[in-house]
């Protein structure tokens, strides 16, 4: 059971979609799921997908009062709608239930923040699923094959873990690439490649921290310093909303 669910309301509201608490529990629920090193990734000719088990969903969020697979899946569909959420094409041929995150997904974060160069609103970078693509790694499902999924399947390799200047972001060059749309968004990408990497390094006497998706710890990163108004953005500025 999920204890902790994030909801940013204004995001919801602001970019007009037609999806209630309800949905974005279970997008939270999901995006957690793919990120914990507990859910499997599937490659398919459109790019990596992730095994999400309906039922799963169900188990984990009771205080949603969903108590079939049909009713999360029909709030499933209001994501899909939303772009929030993508479903492979090749679920029936796989015999899995494939899911990863959508195009609309840093609408959740960024959707009122204007570009830094307004002139380069009609060039502005789209979405393409760089958060999808963080969290290409394998896990291990093995112990829990029978809590996580509907249908059996081969265990995966147990998530590898790295420090953040051996990971795919541990250069600046490297780091601008994947959150360049959070840098047309105006975040300070420089501030907070410093902090990463100050934190990364751990006190002095204690080993490095390791982690299997460093692009997904920094956007949460993001994520708590906006709802805590405290979004360094390259004017010195903080966001107070």
């Amino acid at each position: 059971m999920k204890y902790t669910i994030l909801i940013d309301q204004r995001a919801a509201i602001e970019n007009g979609w037609d999806i209630d608490f309800t949905d974005l529990a279970i997008l939270d629920y999901v995006k957690e799921f793919i990120a914990s090193g507990g859910c499997q990734p599937v490659e398919t000719p459109a790019g990596i997908f992730y095994w999400v088990s309906h039922t799963l969903i169900m188990k984990g969020l009771p205080l949603l009062r969903i108590t079939t697979r049909q009713g999360i899946i029909k709030r499933m569909e209001n994501l899909l709608a939303a772009g929030l959420l993508e479903k492979s094409q090749d679920c029936q041929k796989m015999t899995k239930t494939l899911y990863r995150i959508g195009p609309s997904y840093t609408k959740l974060f960024f959707n009122d923040v204007e570009p830094v160069n307004q002139s380069l609103q009609g060039c502005k970078p789209q979405f393409t699923g760089s958060v999808n693509e963080s969290l290409q790694y394998k896990n291990n499902n093995k112990v829990y094959h029978n809590l996580l999924f509907e249908e059996a399947g081969p265990a995966a390799q147990p998530a590898k873990l790295h420090t953040f200047i051996s990971s795919p972001i541990g250069t600046y060059e490297a780091w601008e690439t994947m959150f360049n749309q959070e840098a047309e968004a105006g975040i300070d990408l420089v501030y907070y490649f410093n902090q990463v990497s100050d934190w990364a390094r751990g006190k002095t006497g204690t080993a490095p921290k390791k982690k299997a998706d460093w692009a997904l710890t920094v956007r949460n990163w993001l994520r708590r310093d906006r709802q805590a108004g405290k979004l360094v953005m390259t004017t010195n500025e903080k966001i107070s909303w």
